[in-house]
C-alpha cells in the first residue's frame, strides 16, 4: 500500500518536468527513451524494483543478524565464557553483555558480509544441484569450466572399486591338511610362512 503510493507520488512528479529532464533520469538508469508515458512507467517500475531490493537486502542482512545472535544465544555459559576468552573479552559480564560484545566483534570482522556470501553461496549451489544435467553441462562449457574434473572421477572410481571389493583384504584358498606341515623343532620357521 506504501508502495503504490509512492509510485503515484513519483507519477505525478515526473510528469511535472520537462521531458528533456525526463530523458535524462530514464538514461542515467540505463532505460530507453521512449514516449514520454512509457518513459514514466519504466523509471517508476525500475525506482519500486530497486526498493524491493533494498528491502530484501535489509531483510537478509536482519535475518544474518539475528541467526548469529539465536546462535550465541543457544550456547550454555561456560561456552560462551570461552568463546569470549577467544575473542579477547575478559571480565564478569551477563549472557546478553557478552552475546552483543562478541556480536559486536564479529560484525567487525566482516561477519556480515562474510555470511551473506555464504549464503548466497549455498542459493547457488542448491540451484545448480535443482539443473538437469544437460543444462548444467551447457553452462559448465559457457562458463569454460571443465565438468570433467580428474580429482572428482578418481574420487568415484576407487569409491565404486572400494564398494565392488577391490580392495578388500585377498583370501586364500584352504589347502588340505595333508600338505601343511608342522615346522621342525630344530628349525627356525619363516615368519611369512607361519603367518600364512
Amino acid at each position: 500500500q506504501e508502495e503504490e503510493q509512492l509510485q503515484v507520488a513519483r507519477k505525478k512528479e515526473l510528469r511535472a518536468i520537462y521531458i528533456d529532464e525526463l530523458k535524462q533520469i530514464t538514461t542515467s538508469k540505463g532505460l530507453e527513451t521512449c514516449k514520454k508515458d512509457d518513459m514514466i512507467e519504466a523509471v517508476v517500475a525500475f525506482e519500486a524494483k530497486e526498493r524491493a531490493n533494498s528491502r530484501a537486502q535489509k531483510a537478509k542482512l536482519r535475518a544474518v543478524v539475528v541467526s548469529k545472535k539465536g546462535e550465541l544465544e543457544a550456547l550454555p555459559l561456560p561456552e560462551l565464557r570461552d568463546v569470549c576468552n577467544e575473542h579477547g573479552i575478559k571480565g564478569q559480564l551477563t549472557k546478553h553483555a557478552r552475546i552483543e560484545q562478541i556480536l559486536k566483534l564479529w560484525q567487525q570482522a566482516d561477519g556480515v558480509d562474510k555470511a551473506l556470501a555464504k549464503m548466497a553461496c549455498d542459493e547457488r549451489e542448491q540451484e545448480l544441484l535443482g539443473m538437469d544435467k544437460v543444462a548444467l553441462r551447457r553452462l559448465c562449457e559457457k562458463a569454460g569450466v571443465d565438468p570433467l574434473v580428474m580429482q572428482v572421477m578418481v574420487e568415484r572410481l576407487v569409491r565404486t572399486e572400494n564398494t565392488a571389493g577391490k580392495f578388500a583384504r585377498p583370501t586364500i584358498a584352504p589347502e588340505s591338511t595333508e600338505k601343511q606341515e608342522k615346522p621342525k623343532k630344530g628349525k627356525k620357521a619363516d615368519m611369512v610362512d607361519a603367518l600364512l
